[in-house]
């Protein structure tokens, strides 16, 4: 387990790639339980409002967000002739996504405590913006190793996949104002 961690840690910073995941589908299996956990939790942290959003809403938001992300993972690889090295980057894509899940938490409850202390809001900002170039250059260097491509090319494959959450996001979560 303790090997597992320190993998995924690797990979978020730069030191290993989807490569050295192992072709484990009970480990993709168990990741993905693990990720689609920690998100659901993440949903009942309350906003400064202290309102959170209803079942009805968190779990077609989590099973829309997940299928299209590992699918367009997937489809990417397939179109490049690399669909072998899928299970090993999906897997790799879902510890990359519990570890800077786990990273975001506190922002998260830093935003639910804040209230209307610009401060802590400053805060939150700041640091949901940090974990997002993080996990878009994670993304990219995924993306570079799996399909043996430049890190600019990656880059945009990873940006890719970030527009389409923020499109799944956008249709499917109601904005609060």
């Amino acid at each position: 387990m303790l090997a597992l961690i320190r993998l995924f840690w690797d990979i978020c910073t730069f030191q290993r790639g989807p490569q050295d995941t192992p072709h484990s589908t009970f480990l993709f299996a168990s990741l993905l339980l693990i990720k689609l956990v920690i998100e659901f939790a993440m949903f009942f942290i309350p906003d400064g409002n202290g309102a959170t959003l209803p079942l009805s809403i968190i779990l077609p938001y989590l099973l829309a967000d997940t299928v299209s992300s590992l699918g367009v993972i997937y489809l990417v690889l397939w179109l490049h002739g690399y669909a072998s090295r899928g299970l090993q980057t999906i897997t790799a894509t879902l510890g990359v996504d519990i570890v800077l899940g786990l990273a975001q938490l506190p922002f998260k409850f830093l935003a639910s405590t804040a209230g209307n202390q610009t401060n802590m809001l400053a805060l939150f900002y700041l640091g949901s913006m940090v974990i997002f170039i993080w996990e878009l250059a994670v993304y990219s260097n995924l993306f570079r190793h799996a399909l043996s491509t430049s890190i600019f090319r990656a880059g945009g494959y990873a940006l890719l996949l970030f527009i389409l959450n923020i499109y799944v996001n956008y249709q499917m979560i109601p904005v609060t104002g």
